[in-house]
This record gives C-alpha cells, sequence and structure tokens, in this order.
C-alpha cells in the first residue's frame, strides 16, 4: 500500500466503542522457586482512553515481576522489561526468570500490554480487521481482498506503535521497585514485542534505558507485510539506545537481522548482530502443528517460539545479552 492510502488509514481516526473480552491473570511460580508476583503497572480511569484500551475508558495493564533473592548491591539490582510475542495469552515467561533473575540477578518484568490476557483492550488482530472493515466500508469490492488485507497489515503496524506506550508505563513501575537500579535497565522483547522494543527504542524520552535486545523481531512478518519493514527499518533509523539484534538460523527467516542489522551499520551507533545455530528438531517435531490461538505453526515459527522458550536455548543467547550488557554498563 502506498503512503497516501497510509495517511487517508491515519485520518480515520477511533471508531465508536465496542464489546471486549475479560481475562484473568493466573500467577506463577517457577521450577527454581522464583515467584513471579502479579502487578498491575497502570490502572486508571480516563474517559478519553481510545478502543485500544477499553470500552468504558479504564485502563488495566498487568504483568509478572520476578525479584532475584538475597543481598541487593549497593546500586540496586539492574532491570530487564520483556516484551512478549503476538499470542492473545502471554506466558509468564519463567524459562527467561530462571535464567536472567536466578542467575544473573536482574529484576525481570514481565508486562502484558493492551489487548492481551490480563489487561484490558482489544487483541491486535480483532483491532486491525474491524478497522480495515470500517476503512473499506464494509463492501469487500471496495478494497478488493489484497486491498483489505494491506489495511489490516497497516493497523497491525500501528496498534504496536499505541503499544509502546505500555512499554513506557512498565518501565516506569518498575523502576519504583524496591532495590532496583533505576539507571541500569534493558527493554528486550521477542516477535512482536521486539517489534514494540524498538519503536519504544525511538522515544527520546528514555535517558535510563540502557540497551535494546531484539529477539527475532518481524521474522513471522516480514516476508508479508510491507509495513513491518518499513517501521522496522525507520525505528533503527531513529534509535535513542544500542541495539542487539539475535535470532536462530532456522527460524521463519532471518532477513530481519540482516536488514536491520545493516541499517544500524550506516548509523552511529552501538549495535550487535547474531544469528545462533538451528534450533535442534528434537525441539521442533512434530511440525506443523497449532498454537494456543488454533494457528498453524510451521517448522520456522516453531523454532521462532522454542528460541526463547527451552532452557538450553535461553542460556546459550542470554550470556551472549549479559555480556553485551555488561559492556554497556548496564548489568
Amino acid at each position: 500500500m502506498n503512503r497516501a492510502l497510509a495517511s487517508a488509514l491515519l485520518s480515520l481516526g477511533v471508531l465508536a466503542a465496542h464489546p471486549i473480552k475479560t481475562h484473568a491473570l493466573d500467577d506463577s511460580s517457577c521450577s527454581s522457586g522464583l515467584q513471579g508476583d502479579v502487578r498491575t503497572y497502570l490502572s486508571i480511569d480516563d474517559p478519553e482512553a481510545d478502543d485500544t484500551r477499553a470500552t468504558d475508558g479504564k485502563v488495566r495493564l498487568r504483568g509478572w515481576l520476578y525479584t532475584p533473592t538475597g543481598t541487593p548491591p549497593a546500586d540496586g539490582f539492574p532491570i530487564l522489561v520483556f516484551n512478549h510475542g503476538s499470542g492473545e495469552e502471554p506466558s509468564s515467561r519463567c524459562v527467561l526468570a530462571n535464567y536472567f533473575v536466578a542467575k544473573k540477578n536482574f529484576v525481570l518484568f514481565v508486562p502484558v500490554r493492551r489487548g492481551h490476557t490480563g489487561s484490558t483492550g482489544e487483541y491486535y488482530k480483532d483491532y486491525a480487521e474491524r478497522q480495515a472493515d470500517a476503512f473499506c466500508g464494509g463492501d469487500p469490492g471496495f478494497c478488493g481482498s489484497s486491498g483489505h488485507d494491506s489495511v489490516v497489515d497497516y493497523y497491525k503496524m500501528a496498534y504496536l506503535q499505541v503499544q509502546r506506550q505500555d512499554v513506557v508505563e512498565a518501565v516506569k513501575y518498575v523502576k519504583t521497585q524496591p532495590a532496583v537500579n533505576s539507571s541500569k535497565i534493558t527493554v528486550m522483547g521477542h516477535s512482536y514485542g521486539a517489534m514494540v522494543s524498538l519503536f519504544f527504542n525511538m522515544l527520546d524520552n528514555t535517558p535510563d534505558t540502557k540497551a535494546v535486545i531484539s529477539i527475532s523481531a518481524g521474522a513471522q512478518s516480514w516476508d508479508s507485510n510491507d509495513y513491518a519493514q518499513d517501521y522496522l527499518k525507520d525505528a533503527v533509523d531513529q534509535a535513542q539506545h544500542p541495539i542487539y539484534f539475535l535470532q536462530p538460523k532456522n527460524d521463519v527467516t532471518t532477513k530481519p537481522t540482516g536488514t536491520l542489522a545493516k541499517q544500524a551499520a550506516d548509523k552511529p551507533m552501538r549495535f550487535q548482530a547474531a544469528i545462533f545455530s538451528d534450533v535442534p528438531d528434537s525441539l521442533i517435531q512434530p511440525c506443523p502443528r497449532l498454537d494456543s490461538d488454533g494457528d498453524t505453526l510451521s517448522c520456522g515459527d516453531v523454532a521462532h517460539s522454542q528460541f526463547v522458550s527451552d532452557k538450553d536455548q535461553v542460556e546459550k543467547w542470554g550470556a551472549t545479552v549479559v555480556d553485551f550488557l555488561d559492556r554497556l554498563g548496564a548489568k
């Protein structure tokens, strides 16, 4: 879709309110004995809240907070905010907590962005479809099937731009916790969460953020959504903090890491990029298979998700993240 149509979409504005699904967010104990306390990190009554938040103007954003045991260092524990992917029901990310909290002494916060289980708002897919239906006037002939799909792609990216404010609020919240070092903050994300993290990194009012870790940003969208490519390139062009791009070799595609790393190389910024070895077949088979949303996952999709879900995989790439942060003074 061209930029003229994108401008037309922007001018469409926020539409009328609609029913919002509500969910419960369960507490979670990790295998190491860590407890992921469920916290509400934003709770306000906002009469001007748009329909990406909630129909009644109430904003409720929640997430899991993990804190290391033992005596904090004199300057407090460094902070890691992890942004989940596109799944409607994000998990508590115990595997990440077992490594980064129990072994590496980070405070880990896993916020649940608007529209996902536990927080208010409309799920991004539903939002994008509804906005596209409205733009196309409810008449498939007006946009055509390919035109409608392009409008959906646009609104998916627009939604992620909105969700970056949820990351801002998550960072604000975790900085208020006891025994943290509020000047050592890393924002990390996977898949859609990595995209949101890169969009967050465009903001110039986040001085305490020391780095952004982008894991498989756009890997499932790169070849099908031109807006994803354009928006991510813009995000790297406007990056405020160093970035580490990483993903496994057998991800859906490794094009994002190659392209975005090249984009970063042309800027006066610190960055690092790595393509890790294949996620083992033992973690991928059987494939294809269905995910929690009922969508069919290819082998690449399964590798994409196992890269941040399997203990051995997390410890492999996690060690390089800790090293990167240590060199930046963020550890």
